[in-house]
């Protein structure tokens, strides 16, 4: 059995879509977990409204912090397998079949993560992040591809793992925020996996997206990251000091994006700091305005 789980809060406008794509799957034998995140609107009254015997809702005093909810939610789950969906995405009715499918029929893999479409405010903006032609890349272990930056895993509304990978890698680290990066690189350093050259899952991006509302968040968690893979020497210098200066850069960016120009330049130097051969981030620094 997969047991599903979506973190939610104050989704009540849109979560109904999602959950009508998780309860359409043809793969059918799952449970679906969802824990919300003290919601105040009508999250609550949207889910027992679709009264659907699957689903099993927990509603908790706000925490907002992803990292703790998801581990209250990996606590409850009872399947062998465990999917994540994002309370605002949506997935194709074939979604955990292929992917199981997989899974299943290489059974020494622990993980699976399919390709997106992706949509801002309804639009699609975006599709095929991977090369479809490819077909399935199955019994790969992913890691350096994926810490080095060739490999992006768009969200984790596409992952699908064993629950036994607790065993070794542990939950989500809770001294974080989202903890997401964190946990795919403890993950793929583990584990192979198989990555799915289908577009299963539509990511809808909006101005209450949790990754648009964390700002400058993400990047310093994956720094953290980045610090204990180096120092327990499972990455290079190299790949340490390059991939800290592309977070700095990020975050550059974002403060650019944001009209703080003073954050912005700090953020610049740290990149070019860290990394010298970034000069597109010294650039930026010395440029009399930022945008």
């Amino acid at each position: 059995m997969i047991s599903i789980l979506t973190i939610t809060y104050n989704r009540g406008h849109i979560i109904r879509k999602t959950i009508e794509s998780v309860l359409s799957q043809s793969y059918e034998d799952f449970e679906y977990v969802i824990v919300d995140d003290g919601s105040d609107d009508i999250t609550q009254q949207v889910i027992e409204e679709i009264a659907d015997p699957r689903i099993r809702y927990f509603k908790l005093p706000k925490i907002g912090y992803l990292s703790r909810l998801r581990n209250y939610g990996f606590k409850k789950v009872k399947g062998d397998f465990i999917a994540l969906v994002d309370s605002d995405d949506i997935w194709r009715t074939t979604k955990l079949q292929v992917q199981m499918e997989s899974l299943v029929s290489n059974p020494e893999l622990a993980f699976s993560f399919c390709d997106v479409e992706i949509y801002y405010y309804g639009k699609l903006t975006r599709s095929n992040i991977y090369d479809h032609s490819k077909g399935e890349i199955i019994n790969k272990n992913f890691f350096d591809d994926y810490i080095n930056g060739r490999l992006t895993i768009y969200s984790s509304s596409t992952m699908v793992f064993k629950r036994e990978v607790f065993e070794t890698i542990g939950v989500q680290n809770e001294d974080m925020k989202s903890g997401d990066h964190d946990f795919i690189c403890r993950l793929l350093l583990n584990y192979n996996g198989c990555q799915i050259n289908k577009s299963l899952a539509m990511i809808m991006r909006h101005n209450q997206n949790h990754s648009r509302l964390a700002g400058i968040m993400p990047f310093q968690e994956y720094i953290v990251t980045l610090k204990y893979l180096f120092e327990k020497g499972k990455i290079t210098r190299n790949t340490f000091q390059r991939m800290v200066s592309y977070n700095y850069y990020q975050s550059g960016l974002f403060y650019s994006r944001s009209d703080q120009p003073v954050s912005a330049k700090l953020h610049y130097l740290k990149s070019f700091k860290s990394y010298p051969l970034r000069y597109k981030a010294l650039i930026r620094y010395l440029m009399p305005k930022i945008k």
